[in-house]
């Protein structure tokens, strides 16, 4: 277990170096997270793999490139992560309800959220709720104008091409009854 724990983060950020044409250059920085993030390095959006005149170096992210100075790129990729998860809740029928979470990954995430184990899209009509992403990681499911039918076990999906994270939460349905006698006419 990584000392510093929680998402992916820089201890050390890779610094810019200068090196005389057919010499060495070596780029270094330091990662901290738990699980262990893995560590890519690209150039011109590629991904640089440790052959020929590369290198890779386990130690503290370590980059060497032999004989030739360019610039490089540092991209962490990692599987999807909850840092707030979305909450259960009560709703009175007929009401709005909102579910909330911030999700971290790189790349973003994929979120597709289900109901007892069901798709949204095969249960419900589209112009009945509304997934969106907000800046900074928040994905949100609207519901509008909730029905009997609606209550359960809903659960976010989350996925990349490095892994899959969900969680789940239940939402309560209840009725606002006005009787004649609660009315003031």
């Amino acid at each position: 277990m990584d000392v510093f724990g929680g998402a992916p983060r820089f201890l050390a950020y890779p610094r810019p170096v200068v090196v005389q044409s057919g010499t060495d250059a070596v780029l270094k920085c330091q990662i901290g997270g738990d699980p262990r993030p893995a560590v890519i390095w690209e150039r011109n959006n590629e991904k640089i793999h440790p052959e020929g005149r590369y290198r890779l170096f386990e130690d503290a992210a370590t980059l060497k490139v032999e004989g030739e100075a360019q610039e490089m790129e540092f991209r962490e990729e990692n599987k999807p992560r909850f840092l707030i998860k979305p909450l259960s809740t009560r709703v009175g029928r007929g009401e709005d309800a909102v579910f909330s979470c911030k999700l971290w990954g790189n790349p973003r995430p994929e979120v597709m959220w289900e109901k007892d184990g069901k798709k949204l899209n095969e249960i419900f009509e589209s112009t009945h709720f509304a997934i969106s992403y907000q800046d900074g990681g928040w994905f949100q499911l609207k519901i509008f104008k909730t029905r009997a039918p609606d209550g359960g076990v809903y659960t976010c999906k989350a996925r990349n091409e490095f892994g899959e994270s969900l969680k789940s939460l239940e939402a309560t349905l209840y009725s606002i009854e006005l009787t004649r006698s609660k009315l003031k006419v």
